[in-house]
């Protein structure tokens, strides 16, 4: 089993790793010290991520119909609209295989909602 053509290679490069061992090291260290350059270097040139989001799932019990969650969305919907730190939300309404569901995102530049079944 380990007499094959790929344990035989991997034999040589193992042992030519430990005969070798100080300029493996050399070139770990190397590399290491570029990644750690390289992800400072990135992160300088990265965007920075958008505003602060917010995700809720509502949920209404199984069985429930499209419309009832459409109703308890609305409802929902009219709290959020009174509170001043959300400016922008998004909402779907849509039907599962079990249960229906809601799902608002803040911080959106436009308030829609899709309803689908």
């Amino acid at each position: 089993m380990y007499d094959t053509p790929f344990y035989r290679r991997l034999r040589g490069w193992i042992g030519w790793c430990v005969d070798h061992r100080g300029r493996v090291l050399g070139v770990t260290l190397a590399l290491f010290v570029l990644g750690l350059a390289g992800s400072r270097w990135s992160a300088a040139i990265l965007p920075e991520f958008g505003p602060p989001e917010l995700l809720i799932d509502l949920r209404l019990p199984e069985g429930a119909s499209l419309a009832a969650t459409l109703r308890e969305a609305q409802r929902f919907e009219s709290t959020l609209g009174k509170r001043p730190e959300i400016d922008h939300y998004i909402d779907f309404v849509a039907r599962a295989r079990r249960a229906s569901t809601c799902r608002w995102i803040n911080n959106s530049r436009r308030r829609t909602l899709h309803s689908s079944s």
